[in-house]
């Protein structure tokens, strides 16, 4: 596939993240991971490590919270390179016409 090939498809993708941020099942998605990263945030401040009676289980819990953040920002991070890299293809292309 060729640069141009490439750059067309980055930035094709990067409309169809942005249009389908614009349905509900996108909006939902988005609510979805406010709502866990939210969670998560909640559970770490609520995190009390005098609770654990070993080092091992508590070295669980926190690798079990550092988790569930990170699996909470990776749908919205995935999204949001794709419109960052489709408006530098944009920017590309447009450089390319000039």
């Amino acid at each position: 596939m060729n640069e141009a090939m490439v750059l067309h498809n980055t930035l094709e993708l990067g409309k169809d993240v942005i249009a389908f941020l614009d349905t509900r099942v996108g909006r939902y998605l988005i609510e979805q991971q406010q709502r866990d990263e939210r969670e998560a945030v909640e559970a770490l401040l609520a995190f009390d490590p005098y609770a654990f009676d070993t080092h091992s289980k508590l070295l669980v819990a926190l690798l079990k919270l550092q988790e569930n953040a990170t699996l909470a920002r990776k749908v919205n991070g995935y999204l949001h390179d794709a419109i960052l890299n489709a408006n530098q293809a944009e920017a590309l292309i447009d450089n390319q016409e000039e």
